[in-house]
């Protein structure tokens, strides 16, 4: 093992990569995008052909080398569910057609925003204070609006208190906010997130798979956290199937590399 070097070990990665894309790839979809696929599509088609959610997307894009794996392609499909997720719960509380759009622009723009700061130690906090700035700058919100998007973001990170909601729209938002996060924990952790975050350092293969259980332990606490009556419905599935993958892939692991390990 250890004269794998950094090349030979992603090359590795990339490898284990491809092949838990085609395990989600020959899997079934969350009933979430099935169930909901009328808001979902709604919320795709805002966040394509809004003018200021594409601004908010390049500054993203712009501070994606420092965001540790959590770039505009975690930024945007976090925003994309988010606006989903809060379509759904404004409608169950009966708002009215106008707040709910307002409630879907906010959640958007705390999906977009929400890891603006990933690389700081204390990362949501962070990150709303440059979310207020850069929401600020722009001038489209009001300062009601900015302080929803910001308590979300600030309020984001997983096994923390969490201060009750300002408001329905506030509970709607933040935790809209957190479940479609935390709906990454699932597949796209092992499709997308886990690489992206250890391509400029690769771990020894033995030191990756020692990750492995604590790793998995902390995936399966997360399907108690959900906030929202959507999130606590189907975030769950997401999660099972983020672990079913994670199992079959550790399997191929050992099958594939198992001479390199202890």
């Amino acid at each position: 093992m250890d004269n794998l070097n950094a090349s030979d070990l992603l090359t590795i990665y990339a490898d284990l990569r491809q092949t838990a894309r085609q395990m989600a790839e020959a899997g079934p979809q969350p009933d979430f995008y099935r169930d909901f696929a009328v808001a979902v599509a709604r919320s795709r088609r805002d966040l394509e052909t809004s003018v200021y959610l594409g601004e908010l997307a390049e500054t993203i894009r712009s501070r994606s080398p420092g965001n540790l794996g959590h770039g505009l392609g975690h930024a945007w499909q976090v925003a994309l569910d988010a606006g989903a997720v809060a379509a759904v719960e404004a409608e169950q509380a009966g708002c009215s057609s106008a707040e709910t759009i307002h409630m879907v622009l906010l959640a958007h723009c705390a999906g977009l925003l929400h890891d603006i700061a990933r690389s700081a130690p204390d990362h949501a906090a962070e990150g709303a204070r440059v979310a207020h700035r850069h929401l600020e700058r722009a001038g489209v919100l009001d300062g009601s609006g900015i302080d929803l998007v910001t308590f979300a973001i600030r309020h984001h990170e997983a096994f923390k208190p969490v201060p009750p909601s300002p408001s329905t729209a506030g509970h709607i938002v933040s935790g809209s906010l957190y479940d479609a996060d935390k709906f990454r924990w699932g597949p796209d952790n092992f499709t997308h997130t886990l690489w992206q975050m250890i391509q400029t350092a690769p771990p020894p293969l033995p030191r990756f798979v020692g990750y492995y259980p604590r790793a998995m332990a902390v995936i399966a606490d997360i399907k108690t956290t959900f906030r929202t009556r959507t999130g606590r419905a189907y975030g769950p599935q997401f999660i099972d199937m983020g672990l079913d993958i994670g199992n079959r892939l550790l399997a191929v692991i050992r099958s594939r590399y198992g001479h390199l390990l202890p």
